[in-house]
């Protein structure tokens, strides 16, 4: 009886190696053997323990005692495994939520900055009108100004015309208000014409607000007319007829 239980000790031994040291076996495939684990000292322990019952019926009970508790911990092991598992993918399904988020928040950021271009579109597009140019091209060619020291403070549109006709070295908007008078009018100084359009566009504004090429008003004189067209062109924008 002794020699039976002793048997069953060492099944219990090979019955852990095989647990560890095989996969599945699919169809006819051979099993692949791994690195081979040893029981714990506790468990060889136990078993030494076990052997040396002298009753061969505690002995087997004490047996199958053993072969629960070591079913026990492959089982826990398993949990263990499958929880390290579980927390793995968990992390990664906050980072890829993360991911999401991050892409959310530049989407949004995207869609303001594309209302406010919108917005902003708008805007420029209801300056589209003689005055609106003549006022803008003022505004660059005064910022040329300011830069070579010629003015100060606000732009003020009727102070400002004549530095701007006194000084059109001072930049690019600044010659192109000249040159757009000395193409325009050739009755009066430059100066003086650059005020009389100013005066007229000033009076009202003209047409209609226009959502696309600028619209000049038909009812402005013909030097009017002529010196906000240069303008225009000087800016790259298209006149309607």
């Amino acid at each position: 009886m002794a020699r039976d239980c002793r048997s069953v000790a060492v099944f219990v031994v090979l019955w852990w190696n095989s647990l560890e040291c095989f996969g599945t076996l699919p169809g006819n495939t051979r099993p692949t053997k791994t690195a081979r684990p040893t029981l714990p000292d506790s468990t060889l322990l136990l078993l030494q323990t076990i052997n040396e019952i002298d009753d061969a019926e505690k002995r087997m009970k004490a047996i199958h005692i053993l072969l629960e508790k070591v079913e026990e911990e492959k089982e826990k092991e398993k949990e263990k495994e499958i929880d390290v598992l579980n927390l793995k993918v968990e992390k990664e399904k906050v980072e890829k939520e993360k991911d999401v988020l991050k892409v959310e928040k530049e989407k949004a950021v995207f869609q303001e900055r594309l209302i406010k271009l919108e917005e902003d579109l708008l805007q420029a597009k209801g300056l589209m009108t003689a005055r609106g140019v003549f006022e803008r091209v003022v505004q660059l060619a005064f910022n040329e100004q300011k830069t070579v020291g010629k003015v100060k403070g606000k732009c003020i549109i009727a102070n400002i015309l004549p530095t701007i006709s006194d000084n059109p070295q001072a930049g690019r908007f600044s010659k192109l208000h000249v040159s757009s008078a000395k193409r325009c009018d050739s009755t009066q100084s430059v100066k003086d014409a650059l005020q009389s359009v100013w005066t007229q566009l000033s009076q009202q504004v003209h047409d209609f607000l226009w959502s696309g090429d600028v619209k000049i008003g038909s009812d402005l004189p013909e030097v009017t007319r002529c010196i906000a067209e240069e303008l225009c062109k000087g800016m790259g924008l298209e006149v309607l007829p």
